[in-house]
């Protein structure tokens, strides 16, 4: 069985807080007392208020919902954050043993390039704005630059059309592609590409 301390991510966790933590331990221990209640992500790949707000018998009955995902939420077809689909991530050539799709992501999927949606292409990410010898993910790595500076999540996707077509998103500074995952497409706003 796994729970937060799984995926726990100190620098995520406190890139949340206005006092910093010093260790993973603390981390965990203030996660347990406060963050879950205050839905503080553990992990930049787990948006622990999208979870909640997408699923509400999660909310209202599960003690752990990291836990809950890592575990089954996956198995039932849930998606941990916007921006990962647990559909498309299995429906690709998966090497090892899938005991945690967030897990098996971090651990496999990442290096070897495998998209978490079909809108992140993540080998071209990858050459584009990512050191060979990066440490983290794909999709870890544009979520983090992408609050800081706009980066193109797949060739496909020009997330400076979509600011300029929609203000909104520009002014409130969201990322382009968790806006259109999040709300934009069920708005019936545009792909954001250029012809």
């Amino acid at each position: 069985m796994f729970g937060v301390e799984a995926l726990f991510d100190l620098n995520w966790y406190n890139s949340q807080l206005t006092s910093q933590i010093i260790s993973v331990e603390s981390g965990l221990e203030h996660f347990e007392r406060m963050g879950r209640a205050e839905r503080l992500s553990p992990h930049p790949l787990f948006d622990l208020n999208w979870y909640l707000d997408q699923y509400p018998d999660v909310a209202e009955s599960v003690s752990c919902p990291v836990g809950h995902f890592l575990n089954q939420g996956w198995r039932e077809g849930r998606d941990c954050h916007p921006l990962i689909s647990t559909r498309y991530y299995l429906s690709q050539r998966l090497s090892g043993t899938v005991d945690s799709l967030l897990l098996h992501y971090l651990r496999e999927g990442g290096s070897a390039n495998i998209a978490p949606n079909p809108f992140f292409d993540a080998s071209w990410y990858r050459s584009r704005y990512m050191a060979d010898d990066a440490e983290i993910t794909p999709l870890e790595h544009y979520i983090l630059e992408s609050r800081r500076r706009v980066v193109w999540p797949h060739p496909l996707f020009d997330p400076n059309f979509y600011l300029e077509k929609n203000i909104d998103v520009r002014k409130r500074e969201m990322d382009p592609l968790s806006h259109y995952f999040r709300v934009g497409r069920f708005e019936g706003r545009n792909l954001p590409t250029r012809k």
